[in-house]
């Protein structure tokens, strides 16, 4: 529950625009208790999470620079000893906004969160900053009392029911800030609409229930911004996801698509007409999924051998190195394509469906029409075991 990367997908706010040509982002920081010879990290936000290192070379000082094409939320932080990004909490976080400029810090390598930055954004928008930072403070006991309840061991059976409700409550404490905070940031947008940092809070923060309204409101000079076309783009990703439900349908043709196999081959669907065809949507980041591979191998065992019968396994995923060592590590055999090649996201299967349970299958008859829809794990009603059994008899 206190994962880094949750961390810092939902509690990070910051962030900048676009820059339209470039730049170079750096840091001149002043941080007591940093050794000469010590690591620091920055983590940038984004579907790589790229990591660059910065080591100390004179003590309590630490300097960096990185070229940079566009804005992006960063998070500084210093590893413990022996330990991972997983054992980092809210104190040892710096949370920055990386942009075409150079920003100053000052503060403590054990309270990071405490920094002051001056520099770029943050003096032309300090308000705001500020702001943030009050809902910030406002978390920090509430979390850390919620990070004391969850190392809590040896509950007693008599009371376990009551610690469980209290973790409860005090999550839900949490929440109630950040939706303070989203309310703030909504409000921001609303009376900032000419101003084109108003595309970067919408972008980064904001209710996401809000977000199309938000951004008709803007200006028509900030919806020409690189982050506001990039919400543009979100949006309507969004509304063609959602309809794309009604698309899934008992007897309609499916889409056909050409992908990029794991070996590199190209597949298309098309060319499996005259077959019957299961799709499995699945992920190595999903659980669920991994649990599932076992029944997928077992229908792989069944059928694959047949003529008449084809499986392709239709990856979300964002780092095609962990999908391939999945399907290598689980030994699946069959075809499988990665639905985020796709780059065009209005076009990708899981979008043009609305798919949103994973794992799900979805078999086709010959003709390339959906025969039978399975959505999620479903050990109590196997559809699709039922189907292929009355099939193949």
């Amino acid at each position: 529950m206190r994962k880094f990367a949750l961390l810092f997908t939902l509690c990070f706010t910051g962030g900048l625009l676009f820059s339209q040509e470039g730049g170079t982002f750096a840091v001149d920081a002043r941080i007591k208790g940093l050794e000469k010879g010590e690591t620091i990290y920055i983590m940038y936000q984004g579907e790589d999470r790229d990591i660059d290192t910065i080591v100390c070379k004179k003590k309590n000082r630490i300097s960096y620079s990185k070229a940079i094409d566009v804005m992006h939320p960063a998070a500084v932080f210093a590893l413990p000893e022996g330990g991972a990004m997983k054992d980092i909490k809210d104190d040892k976080i710096l949370f920055l906004c990386a942009g075409d400029y150079t920003l100053s810090l000052k503060g403590d390598k054990n309270y990071l969160e405490n920094t002051s930055i001056m520099g770029g954004v943050y003096d032309s928008h300090r308000d705001y900053f500020d702001s943030l930072k009050k809902y910030a403070d406002e978390r920090a006991p509430i979390r850390k009392r919620l990070d004391s309840l969850m190392r809590e061991k040896d509950i007693p059976m008599v009371l376990r029911a009551e610690h469980n409700a209290l973790i409860r409550r005090t999550n839900d404490s949490v929440w109630a800030v950040k939706r303070k905070e989203s309310l703030f940031q909504d409000r921001y947008v609303s009376s900032h609409s000419d101003d084109p940092f108003s595309s970067y809070v919408l972008y980064y923060g904001c209710s996401s229930k809000l977000k199309k309204e938000l951004y008709l409101s803007l200006s028509d000079e900030v919806k020409k911004t690189p982050l506001a076309l990039a919400i543009k783009e979100q949006i309507e990703i969004r509304e063609t996801f959602d309809e794309g439900k009604n698309n899934l349908r008992i007897g309609i043709p499916f889409t056909d698509f050409t992908l990029t196999s794991h070996t590199g081959e190209s597949i298309r669907l098309s060319s499996y007409k005259g077959k019957y065809v299961l799709l499995d949507f699945w992920g190595s980041w999903c659980g669920p999924c991994i649990n599932e591979i076992p029944h997928i191998k077992e229908i792989w065992k069944r059928y694959g051998s047949r003529e008449d019968f084809e499986l392709i396994g239709m990856a979300l995923e964002y780092d095609e190195n962990k999908w391939r060592d999945a399907i290598e590590k689980h030994s699946m055999e069959w075809t499988h394509v990665n639905m985020n090649s796709e780059k065009d996201r209005l076009k990708a299967v899981n979008t043009i469906y609305g798919i949103y349970m994973y794992p799900s299958l979805i078999l086709l008859d010959p003709d390339g029409k959906i025969l039978a829809i399975q959505l999620g794990s479903n050990s109590e009603n196997p559809i699709i075991d039922r189907k292929l059994k009355e099939i193949f008899k």
